[in-house]
């Protein structure tokens, strides 16, 4: 036997064997880290709840210390009704398990259940002293927080605040079976590689020379070929010899037409879908010089799609951000992507583009410009910024009202009757005027997410219509303008929701009310037949231009008038009025004239199956 043979037979199994040591050296070193991951698991998890737990208890101590000035003010004035569903509606809202208002003797005023209550009416005075603990709290899973109060001439009381724990450790321990299972089916693969490893240890070994010897500059395939006893490992290796060559003719190929920015620009199916993005998308050389452009482009850059290939980007962009945008992706040295906003005014119309360019290859070979159409974006964002602001200022009028009235009523309405009822009126219709505010906010909530229901019950249109001139007939008169209703001898009743009806019908009288200048008039007609409702509600107010009258009914949308610059409004009254008419089948419409005046009509069917199958088809 040759030397060298017999020299390969004997290192064979050293080699084995070095290779063995590596394989368990791999295995220690990747358990190592899978026991930091399951030990850092355990330690986040802890810190994690310690962390849950004292974010919960400060929140519990915040809640109890705002509300108890409040739970003493509706004590102080006889409010029980208020005051419990202001303890039920916290404890819903906050997701307690106990919300409870004490009184210092022990006994219950106001729970979040009602089971709890011991005391129906709050005594003239009670019993200053510490009260025992309340039932309940003593439950090791619970955070507890009490924050006392004074209520005056009355005595004290407690305002107690309770929550369940966050999660508790056992709750951990699917994340820890998690962490186990990754830890045992990782050192069971690990096993399997090993056997597995050592099974083609041998040819591997034949390629590992053959790599040396390439590694030292051998490029004859009979000098790196290995012998094919060796399994089909070896018939690959040398078969991936043999195509090496035109393997690496064919990569050459590939990159010299990518560096060279040839880009097929004839009837492809790329071309074709790239034309069917509602994005422009460019594709620039080195040289800023367009070399394809898809249909959304031409249409964004006011140009026609075969005349933009083969000109340069700074005909077409005449923007200087975008044209240095675009230079600095090109410049290899430069930054490989970035992105700048323009604003563009043309005939009087504003749009608002987004340009994008990323570099395609490392070498600079080609850019894409992407061009994104913010337009739309923009002006939903600008509504929703009136729409805040409006809202803001429309809340604060109705609030401050209130303060006010309250300040008048503690100051001089204890001794004067006539203040006192005045008092009384102003803030109970400046707080209905808030709820149906929220509530109109709430609505159009529910419309855009497609979850707006009715109740439906029977509706008496009489009654209805005598809480509407309640409502109205207070405002009217501050303003002093006549306000009529014109009512049939008699009303049917109906099917429907009577609270978003009310809503609706509020809506367009509000509205008349408030663009109506003092010593105008307002006039409701009804009129009713077995089939249909017909309600018009006319002015003699500032009136709507017909450029306006199309568009008070979307949302958010006021008037171009500069006469309604500073009256109050948010834009949503007409739009959800319209909407929960057409929910009930029917629909309004309006007719205007430039101050004379406007007249706007609700129509409602009246019949069971009319409206039957509007209720089914919103439910």
């Amino acid at each position: 036997m040759s030397q060298p043979a017999l020299q390969a037979r004997t290192s064979r199994p050293t080699a084995l064997g070095s290779r063995r040591s590596v394989l368990l050296v791999l295995a220690a070193l990747l358990a190592a880290p899978l026991l930091s991951v399951v030990a850092f698991g355990l330690w986040g998890m802890s810190l994690a709840k310690a962390t849950l737990m004292e974010q919960r208890r400060d929140a519990l101590a915040a809640l109890s210390e705002t509300l108890a000035p409040t739970a003493g003010v509706l004590i102080e004035h006889d409010e029980v009704t208020r005051l419990r569903t202001l303890v039920a509606a916290t404890a819903r809202e906050h997701d307690l398990a106990r919300c409870a208002v004490i009184l210092s003797d022990g006994r219950v005023l106001a729970d979040s259940d009602p089971n709890r209550i011991t005391v129906q009416q709050p005594p003239a005075t009670w019993q200053d002293a510490a009260a025992p603990r309340a039932p309940g709290t003593d439950d090791p899973e619970l955070l507890t927080h009490s924050t006392r109060f004074d209520v005056p001439e009355h005595g004290t009381a407690s305002l107690l605040v309770a929550a369940h724990l966050v999660p508790s450790a056992p709750q951990a321990w699917p994340a820890m079976g998690l962490l186990g299972a990754i830890s045992l089916v990782a050192a069971v693969g690990l096993l399997a590689i090993h056997r597995w490893a050592i099974s083609i240890l041998r040819p591997l070994g034949a390629i590992q020379g053959a790599l040396r010897a390439r590694a030292r500059g051998e490029t004859s395939l009979a000098a790196l070929g290995i012998s094919p006893r060796w399994g089909p490992e070896a018939a690959a290796w040398n078969a991936f010899l043999a195509d090496q060559e035109a393997l690496n003719l064919r990569l050459l190929d590939h990159r010299h037409a990518e560096t060279s920015g040839a880009l097929r620009t004839g009837d492809s199916m790329i071309e074709r879908a790239c034309d069917t993005l509602n994005q422009g998308l460019i594709v620039v050389d080195s040289l800023l010089k367009v070399r394809y452009a898809n249909g959304a482009a031409a249409v964004l850059l006011q140009t026609k799609k075969p005349q933009m290939p083969g000109r340069a980007l700074a005909d077409l962009v005449k923007d200087e951000p975008v044209l240095s945008l675009a230079k600095s992706v090109a410049d290899k040295a430069g930054r490989r992507r970035g992105s700048v906003e323009v604003d563009r005014h043309v005939k009087d119309e504003r749009s608002v583009l987004r340009f994008s360019a990323t570099r395609a290859s490392q070498d600079g070979g080609f850019i894409c410009v992407l061009i994104e159409d913010l337009t739309q974006q923009r002006v939903a964002d600008k509504a929703r910024d009136a729409f805040v602001t409006h809202a803001t200022h429309e809340l604060r009028t109705p609030l401050t009202n209130i303060l006010l009235y309250i300040e008048t009523l503690q100051e001089d309405g204890q001794n004067d009757p006539a203040v006192r009822g005045k008092c009384i009126n102003v803030i109970n219709q400046e707080t209905r005027r808030l709820e149906r505010m929220v509530n109109d906010m709430l609505s159009v909530s529910e419309i855009e997410a497609g979850s707006l229901k009715l109740m439906t019950d029977d509706v008496r249109l009489d009654a209805v219509f005598e809480e509407l001139r309640a409502d109205y007939e207070h405002a009217a008169a501050e303003k002093k303008i006549t306000l009529t209703f014109d009512l049939p001898p008699k009303l049917p009743v109906i099917r429907g929701d009577r609270d978003k009806l009310l809503m609706a019908l509020h809506n367009l009288v509000g509205n008349a009310i408030k663009y109506t200048p003092a010593g105008g008039s307002v006039a409701i007609k009804i009129e009713a037949s077995e089939s249909n409702l017909v309600v018009r509600v006319s002015d003699t107010g500032i009136g709507i231009a017909p450029e306006d009258a199309a568009r008070i009914f979307e949302k958010f949308y006021r008037a171009k008038d500069r006469r309604i610059a500073k009256i109050p409004g948010t834009g949503l009254g007409l739009t959800l009025a319209r909407e929960v008419i057409r929910l009930h089948g029917g629909d309004i419409t309006v007719e205007s004239q430039m101050d004379r005046g406007s007249t706007f009509t609700l129509s409602l069917p009246t019949s069971p199956s009319a409206t039957g199958a509007n209720f089914a088809r919103a439910a």
